[in-house]
């Protein structure tokens, strides 16, 4: 039995999907396929981390359209809807980020962090 404000059911979500866009990097070459963003999250249902202003966010990849480093502890994150964060105090939006692995055509180039000048994913 389903409550007032119970939320969707399980079925009512679509499967996970992988991560896939590019990453452009400082010096301007661009990567493009499936992404593993800081090594450990590759779907769309995994969650970026960050905070600011003393709130943690916990966002799940599939409403992020775009992350860029700009300084070592802070990225900006644009949102499907537009909506713009500046995150840090977290591993995937800081100097902690172990990089974006890239996948293409039988390839794999690893981005470190300090490389990222911006990720995109496609949807």
């Amino acid at each position: 039995v389903e409550g007032k404000g119970s939320g969707r059911g399980y079925a009512s979500y679509g499967a996970a999907r992988p991560l896939a866009g590019r990453v452009t990097t400082r010096q301007g070459e661009t990567h493009g396929g499936e992404l593993v963003f800081d090594l450990d999250e590759s779907f769309g249902s995994e969650l970026l981390n960050g905070s600011v202003d003393g709130l943690e966010y916990s966002i799940p990849f599939a409403l992020v359209r775009t992350v860029a480093p700009r300084s070592k502890g802070v990225s900006a994150v644009t949102l499907l809807d537009g909506g713009e964060l500046l995150l840090g105090d977290a591993t995937d939006v800081g100097a902690g980020n172990a990089g974006v692995l890239v996948r293409a055509a039988g390839r794999e180039t690893l981005v470190s962090w300090d490389e990222v000048a911006r990720v995109e994913f496609d949807r």
